[in-house]
């Protein structure tokens, strides 16, 4: 019988969490596209019209690591009668985009806002113990971060900036993003809570920039570019069907400081993200050349 239910086990983070599952838990991974490797705890499932009722009836425990606004659809008539445990993963796009001046980027950050509403009202309602996790920039192989970078630098050898690049970073391991979806699994602490998650190293986006530079083997050339000039690249860039995410509010972003606190986190489940590694890009670099 497998309680612990995944939904989204494809995605970036759900390969490193799988691998951290302690031997003897029983777990059930679900997705939309399982690797052609997939053990059998692997199951093919569709979020969006999917029902876990007939996927995974015996589930207690949903660990929901799919884009967060299609968990409301779940809620209720699609999810089996036993869950009393629900993790789920959000973004901390709800803070730091839902000002911006890009009506795009603010419908995000407004879906990640009513999804959290809802799934907070739902399980109060329902009795059922939530708690929601909002990482930051978070990288690793695949990523839609670092990897970036990373590949730009390689295919140009020098990297633009606006406004000298001295906003803050938290990079955060998917790893550690993992092993913090698992601590608190069973943590009653974090039962009705949401938690901002960072790396552990604060670095401008400069020095975040320089040292993939290092991890490319490149000498850094950090160019930085006007404002305006690089806000119109960017809407040009935009149009572009091969970068759909390029938004010309990245520009402001380089500038601005976007970190949050650890320590609501260490203190419940003992929270406790390493430096930046951007090596760990390597591998997912090479499919974005």
């Amino acid at each position: 019988m497998s309680e612990l239910v995944i939904l989204g086990g494809s995605g970036l983070v759900g390969s490193d969490l799988i691998r951290l599952i302690p031997a003897g838990r029983p777990f059930l991974v679900l997705g939309r596209n399982p690797p052609p490797s997939a053990p059998s705890s692997w199951k093919p499932f569709d979020p969006i019209h999917g029902d876990l009722r007939t996927a995974a009836p015996e589930a207690r425990v949903l660990l929901h690591l799919a884009p967060l606004p299609l968990l409301p659809g779940l809620l209720g008539r699609k999810l089996p009668p036993g869950i009393n445990r629900i993790v789920a993963l959000g973004s901390t796009s709800s803070r730091f985009k839902r000002d911006s001046g890009s009506g795009r980027e603010r419908r995000i950050a407004q879906e990640q806002i009513e999804a959290e509403a809802a799934i907070a009202e739902w399980a109060e309602r329902m009795r059922v113990a939530w708690t929601l996790l909002r990482p930051t920039l978070t990288y690793g192989a695949r990523d839609r971060n670092i990897t970036r970078i990373l590949s730009f630098i390689r295919r140009f050898r020098f990297f633009p900036v606006t406004g000298g690049g001295l906003g803050l970073r938290q990079p955060l391991d998917v790893s550690d993003l993992a092993k913090g979806c698992l601590a608190v699994l069973d943590n009653p602490k974090t039962y009705g809570r949401s938690y901002d998650l960072g790396g552990g190293e604060t670095l401008t986006y400069r020095a975040m920039v320089e040292r993939v530079f290092a991890v490319a083997g490149r000498t850094p050339r950090i160019v930085n570019v006007p404002r305006t000039v690089a806000r119109a690249g960017l809407r040009v860039m935009a149009h572009h069907p091969r970068w759909p995410f390029i938004d010309p509010e990245m520009a402001d972003r380089m500038s601005a400081d976007l970190v949050v606190d650890n320590a609501p986190a260490q203190d419940d489940f003992a929270f406790a993200p390493g430096p930046f590694r951007p090596e760990r890009c390597l591998e997912g670099a090479r499919s974005h050349v």
